[in-house]
């Protein structure tokens, strides 16, 4: 239980009472029991003011022991932040470098830095101002934090997005369509780009709608301050049209993925017939050769798909959060702050695709495993050499003081 915070007024619906006033520490000093209660005890504004809801006044103090409970409320939402905020930096660190550095520049590596540099980015800027908003939302929720944090991952969903569907198609053209023209590296670094330049253009509406508001927990008998839409876009047009376009992006997605995903996995199933045409022909047996012999098509392929499910699959929870607060009445949505922290965290399973890629390139890639493990047994080797050589010179630095010691004592 938080401690009993020194306040210097409250406000109640008809008005203020002032602690430090004669009539009030009378109130006060004749029932210790209210004087000693904790302010945030739900039944303390009932008790003391016969029902009345009470609003803290905004000072230093207030805002931080609000923010603490808000704060210890949210612990469930913090945690799953926090893991995947070391998790997806670190992988797609990792990931950037080792594909980036130290393997062959192949189009395929190419799509695969290019998600990697959109994860960290969500993870590294979005995921922060997620905790801080969680932790203290009194101080770090504003208007211009809420618009950044709401910018950044919408952005990078949308690229990502993109980029899902760009190399699924690409897949599907190189197994199905082996013949027709396919991309190189340079043109999948511009195409990457383009993408991503599209994706923040679409994006930057949200800048103008985004913002703070505030609404009042009757559980806790605290307002609770949050990221949403400024009042003036709530329920417009504007916020409607654009997530509309978000969704209808991630639908698109889905089926435009799944669709060449199956196609792959027909053309490897069941190689396509030979209808007498000789370039038909030649497409049959290069497709029977991508699906049975050719070992560096497979990893690709099974790799991609199932970075392509965990995506879908991470944002099945965040939709069904979203739809059912949608369905629900306005007095159903007043939720306890328990049940808030883990809608909170529902509705943000979507970045479980932007920490967990890197394992899939772990699993589905072994030269990728091979290299990082030649780095940490590098960074390992190193960091044992320099503590042996630490303890040898501080050996020989003690040998010295030793002797010379010894020689000033005779």
């Amino acid at each position: 239980m938080v401690e009993a915070m020194t306040m210097t007024a409250f406000t109640t619906n008809e008005t203020i009472l002032d602690l430090n006033d004669s009539t009030t520490a009378g109130i006060l000093s004749s029932s210790p029991s209210l004087a000693t209660t904790d302010l945030y005890d739900p039944d303390f504004g009932s008790r003391l003011y016969g029902g009345w809801n009470l609003t803290y006044h905004d000072n230093t103090n207030t805002t931080l022991d609000q923010s603490y409970v808000w704060a210890l409320y949210n612990l469930p939402s913090i945690t799953f932040l926090t893991l995947n905020l070391l998790i997806g930096v670190i992988g797609n660190s990792v990931v950037i470098y080792v594909y980036g550095f130290c393997m062959k520049a192949t189009p395929m590596n190419s799509f695969i830095v290019s998600l990697a540099i959109l994860d960290i980015v969500t993870c590294s800027v979005g995921i922060p101002l997620m905790i801080l908003q969680d932790m203290l939302p009194y101080i770090v929720t504003s208007n211009p934090t809420c618009k950044l944090m709401h910018f950044v991952y919408s952005t990078t969903i949308i690229a990502s997005s993109l980029v899902l569907v760009t190399i699924a198609v690409d897949r599907y053209r190189r197994i199905c369509q082996p013949l027709s023209g396919q991309l190189n590296v340079t043109q999948v670094r511009l195409t990457t780009i383009l993408l991503v330049i599209i994706a923040t253009v679409t994006c930057i509406p949200v800048i103008l709608m985004a913002g703070a508001l505030e609404e009042y927990s009757e559980f806790v008998d605290l307002q609770r301050k949050f990221c949403y839409l400024e009042a003036g876009y709530i329920n417009s047009v504007y916020s409607a049209v654009f997530y509309s376009y978000k969704s209808a992006v991630i639908l698109i997605t889905i089926i435009i993925t799944s669709y060449c995903y199956f196609r792959i996995w027909f053309a490897y199933k069941i190689p396509p017939k030979n209808s007498g045409d000789p370039a038909d022909h030649v497409v049959r047996r290069m497709s029977v050769r991508a699906a049975s012999v050719q070992p560096k098509i497979r990893p690709n392929v099974k790799k991609m798909f199932m970075i392509t499910l965990l995506y879908i699959i991470s944002f099945v929870p965040s939709i069904c959060v979203i739809l059912i607060l949608m369905s629900a009445n306005e007095e159903d949505k007043n939720l306890h702050p328990v049940a808030i922290s883990f809608v909170h965290l529902f509705r943000r399973t979507y970045l479980l695709s932007c920490s967990l890629n890197p394992f899939i390139c772990w699993y589905c890639n072994a030269t990728f495993r091979l290299h990082v493990k030649s780095i940490a047994s590098n960074w390992f080797a190193t960091e044992n050499s320099t503590n042996s050589i630490s303890e040898a010179t501080s050996s020989k630095q003690n040998d010295e003081l030793h002797n010379a010691y010894t020689e000033k004592i005779s």
